[in-house]
């Protein structure tokens, strides 16, 4: 079986009421490793393919700097962090590299069986699936990982770097 891992950041004093469910809803998908990078630890108990890193908003712009080997990058806000969305496949390297999939998501999802609609045979066909920041799955190779780096992009990828403004990126008109 193809090996998925979703990445989730959540920087914030509170999870959002419905955080449970999520919860809930990822333990219903055990073949499925889920990880929220973050600076608050769950208070409610996880399941067992659900694991936590604490690390903070400047941790994270100095991961993020880090890892893309780009020094302009700037993250004021939590909400910035969507814009870095699509570059988890670097930035989170050193956790990917036994997954053949990783995939970004929002805790206002509740997932159903994720394998009845991303089977193998769906991942074996693609690169990447879902276009909307809200879930995006991408195959986890080094070229698939630096596709955010095209050039002639709808945005100046040096601008969703520096400026202290959400782009929406990791939406389907931004990368």
């Amino acid at each position: 079986m193809i090996k998925i891992a979703i990445i989730a950041c959540w920087f914030g004093p509170t999870y959002p009421n419905y955080f449970g469910l999520w919860l809930k809803s990822i333990a219903a998908n055990s073949d499925i490793n889920f990880f929220i990078f973050g600076d608050n630890k769950p208070l409610l108990p996880t399941p067992d393919n659900f694991h936590f890193s604490y690390i903070t908003l400047q941790e994270f712009e100095k991961l993020t700097r880090e890892k893309l080997r780009e020094p302009s990058v700037n993250i004021p806000f939590a909400y910035k962090v969507c814009d870095f969305k699509p570059m988890y496949g670097e930035i989170f390297a050193d956790y990917l590299g036994k997954y053949d999939f990783w995939a970004h998501c929002d805790l206002d999802m509740i997932f159903g069986n994720i394998r009845e609609f991303i089977s193998d045979d769906v991942l074996n066909l693609y690169d990447k699936i879902y276009p909307n920041g809200h879930l995006s799955v991408y195959r986890n190779t080094q070229e698939v990982n630096q596709r955010w780096r095209i050039p002639d992009a709808k945005f100046n990828i040096s601008l969703v770097l520096s400026r202290p403004i959400n782009f929406a990126f990791d939406e389907w008109d931004g990368i």
